[in-house]
């Protein structure tokens, strides 16, 4: 039975799965309205198709499975004599009301075994592949960049931010501060003038960055005003240091839930305030 569920728009720019084909597409996310509150469904690929394509008899929903298995996708497995399909990141993105009935599938062992389908072909439930796959997000991005005088150069370290404003000029009658309503607002957890502008090449090294963990969260592009932002919260740590602090977040789950790139300069802001970016990473 289709259930009413969330599907976000990350799935439209997700390279992955576009690379296997509109039918496959289609097939995922009707697995997400049939799977229950745990993100499971039964592995029965002729009911699968008769309740999510009543209408196509011919839809080849044992091929594309096995197409969305090879990307951990999803993951089949066997547990208490009962084929399973399960979305890894079902729960993540999900949203489930709290009245929904609890699942009545087993829960994915820890290893899974090779079993044999019905028609005799070896079936390998890449259970451990797919997790490691998840663990190990690629969130890399490559080390050398270029600069303006040719050849490859590592990104700055010595961008720092001024703490202190400089004093006020001598025989100069102080103004009066404007009303708050009438304050700009900041850009990000402190004001962003020339001297503390991004180098090009950091601004590019930290948008392939925030790019790949929109990609993972199921978040579209950031634009430049979030760039910015994420990388003034970093108060004065460079791009690389910025990106290694956003892995660590990612592996400890602090994007889970994630609905706003806004979020990201505050979570930055706590990590690098007061010089602490050594306790986030």
């Amino acid at each position: 039975m289709l259930r009413s569920r969330v599907i976000r728009p990350g799935i439209a720019v997700n390279e992955d799965l576009a690379a296997l084909g509109p039918e496959a597409i289609l097939l995922f996310e009707r697995l997400w309205m049939l799977a229950d509150r745990e993100g499971r469904v039964e592995d029965r690929p002729d009911r699968i198709r008769a309740e999510a394509f009543p209408y196509w008899r011919e839809f080849p929903v044992e091929k594309l499975l096995e197409k969305l298995v090879e990307k951990c996708f999803i993951v089949r497995y066997t547990a208490r004599h009962c084929n399973v399909i399960v979305i890894p990141k079902f729960a993540a993105h999900q949203p489930v009301h709290a009245h929904e009935a609890k699942s009545t599938l087993p829960p994915m062992p820890r290893r899974a075994a090779k079993s044999t389908s019905s028609n005799g072909n070896a079936r390998v439930r890449n259970v451990d592949t797919c997790r490691d796959k998840q663990r190990n997000v690629a969130l890399s991005l490559p080390l050398p960049l270029p600069n303006t005088s040719g050849g490859v150069s590592t990104l700055r370290s010595d961008i720092s931010t001024p703490r202190d404003s400089p004093p006020p000029n001598q025989g100069r009658t102080p103004q009066r501060k404007p009303p708050a309503r009438e304050s700009r607002p900041p850009v990000g957890p402190q004001e962003t003038n020339e001297e503390t502008r991004a180098a090009p090449a950091e601004i590019a090294y930290l948008r392939q960055s925030l790019v790949k963990l929109g990609r993972e969260v199921g978040m579209p592009p950031p634009d430049d005003l979030i760039v910015q932002r994420v990388y003034d919260a970093g108060r004065g740590a460079n791009a690389a240091a910025i990106h290694e602090v956003l892995k660590t977040l990612y592996h400890r789950g602090k994007f889970r839930d994630m609905r706003s790139w806004g979020f990201i300069p505050i979570v930055l802001g706590d990590c690098f305030n007061q010089h602490a970016a050594s306790s986030c990473a």
